[in-house]
């Protein structure tokens, strides 16, 4: 499995506000599929199963009370590359969110 952990970067920028901003951002990001799918280049059919609730793709944890966003691409094969592409597109266009609202990101990969 490869997980794809976004949280506030920058120790000033380490705040509530910042993390509810993020989450935001990456809800806003899943929520307009068709868009991610063009993005990622893959059917939009597999990010709406990607990103079903029950699926666990995309959670929110909080740690210390401060939200963060875990991108999860698990399994073989063929969907293991497509799962992997949306989870690095979704992290893309977060940092690209954050920054361009002054908010540093941390963006490690395991």
């Amino acid at each position: 499995m490869t997980g794809w952990h976004l949280k506030i970067g920058y120790s000033h920028d380490y705040n509530q506000d910042n993390g509810v901003e993020l989450v935001a951002a990456v809800a806003l990001i899943v929520g307009d599929k068709t868009h991610l799918a063009g993005m990622a280049d893959v059917p939009q059919g597999f990010v709406e199963e990607y990103l079903d609730p029950g699926g666990c793709a995309v959670t929110f944890p909080e740690s210390n009370g401060l939200p963060q966003v875990m991108l999860l691409a698990s399994g073989g094969g063929e969907f293991r590359e497509m799962k992997e592409a949306v989870a690095r597109t979704i992290a893309l266009m977060a940092m690209e969110a954050m920054h361009s609202k002054g908010i540093n990101l941390t963006v490690v990969v395991a």
